[in-house]
């Protein structure tokens, strides 16, 4: 027989509702205060953190400006190797190498003004701040804190470029020989193929006329931070180096006039490149003007890996970057460019004088209008022969040269 269910009493109900039901405690008892502290501590962090990017982006834009200006000066300098004025040849000279760094020096005071007005510069275009810190209490190393800050004028650093003229190894402006691609391995020559340009914000004492150093660029907000105060004290050491080399020109512009001034450029005149090697450097030389030797061109050639047909027809008393043509393909092509003199035309003969600087038998450096950059004319040399082409440019003697940034 079924046995009837027995019903829980009370009691027992009771026990089982304390055993299932979750104490509850009281709610202030749950409010520890732990978020407002780890709040206070990342807060303090962060701020550190914010200080120290706040200065390094800062010095990293200085050394930006300055790497754009030392780019500037390298190139100005070596363009201007072989000319005194940007448009006239001329042999290497003392007084031309003084006026070319000096106009690389130019140029880096042009970078960082606002107006070309050296008198006055009222947006305070510079490579990095300036300031000065007097007083405080001496710590750890070179740092003093509660220092007193004052601000000079101007309050940016204003690059003054140094000629160097002696050529000293650690001044602003270096010419040399590249040997590889790094500062250390410019070798010095003062007719070199190379210029090197630098600037820097350090606490170097350099003398006068080789170098200029306007000071570590100083911490501003990290003054503030857990940085090391040997570190805080003595500042940031920004350089900024740039080497420009000579190489064989891929691309120029014509002849053209520029502000009154007349530029050097291409000239719709070739020459073969057996003709061009057998000429003597600065000599007038008569040469046949025929298809296979010089001669006019229908039109005027700006870059290597062009076909060039050669006319039975002078150009006379003119002067620019004369194409150098070789077989190439079973044609004739353009393969670089020289610098020359064309002269008086006798009927069969035309004088024509290579110009390259004797004292750099590697060919001359054009001032203006030239390029040495592959990338100018790698897509415009058709590809069957683009090989044979940049090879024959890199390898054939007295080529015009263009300043090119190598580091």
């Amino acid at each position: 027989m079924n046995q009837p269910r027995r019903q829980p009493t009370s009691e027992q109900c009771n026990a089982f509702a304390r055993q299932t039901t979750p104490v509850r405690r009281p709610r202030f008892a749950r409010r520890t205060g732990s978020t407002l502290v780890w709040f206070a501590m990342i807060l303090f962090g962060l701020m550190g953190l914010a200080a120290i990017v706040i200065d390094m982006g800062m010095m990293r834009l200085t050394q930006r400006q300055m790497q754009t200006a030392s780019r500037t000066a390298a190139l100005e300098a070596l363009s201007l190797r072989d000319s005194v004025d940007g448009t006239t040849f001329a042999g290497r000279t003392v007084t031309s190498d003084t006026q070319r760094r000096q106009a690389a020096a130019d140029r880096v005071s042009a970078v960082f003004d606002d107006d070309f007005d050296t008198a006055a510069d009222s947006r305070n275009f510079g490579a990095g701040p300036r300031v000065t810190l007097t007083g405080g209490v001496p710590l750890t190393g070179a740092f003093q804190a509660a220092q007193d800050l004052s601000i000079p004028d101007p309050p940016v650093y204003k690059p003054d470029m140094q000629l160097n003229t002696a050529n000293a190894e650690q001044g602003d402006l270096v010419a040399g020989s590249v040997t590889g691609l790094h500062p250390e391995e410019v070798t010095l020559a003062s007719e070199g193929n190379a210029m090197l340009a630098r600037l820097r914000r350090s606490n170097e004492t350099l003398a006068a006329g080789v170098g200029d150093t306007g000071g570590n660029v100083p911490y501003l907000f990290g003054r503030g931070t857990l940085l090391a105060p040997e570190l805080r004290g003595r500042g940031v050491v920004v350089r900024a180096e740039s080497i420009a080399d000579a190489k064989p020109v891929v691309h120029v512009g014509p002849r053209r006039t520029a502000n009154g001034v007349q530029l050097p450029g291409a000239i719709p005149f070739a020459i073969t490149q057996a003709s061009w090697t057998a000429l003597s450097p600065q000599t007038p030389t008569a040469v046949l003007i025929s298809s296979t030797t010089s001669g006019s061109l229908l039109s005027t050639l700006t870059e290597i890996g062009q076909t060039a047909i050669l006319q039975n027809s002078p150009l006379v008393n003119t002067e620019g970057y004369c194409p150098i043509v070789a077989d190439v393909g079973g044609s004739p092509v353009v393969i670089g460019f020289g610098w020359a003199t064309l002269g008086t035309f006798d009927g069969t003969h035309l004088q024509i004088t290579k110009l390259v600087d004797p004292s750099s038998p590697d060919g001359s450096v054009a001032p203006r209008n030239a390029s040495a950059r592959l990338s100018d004319v790698w897509n415009n040399i058709p590809p069957s022969i683009r090989s044979d082409v940049i090879q024959a440019n890199r390898t054939f003697a007295d080529p015009l040269r263009s300043p090119l940034l190598v580091h």
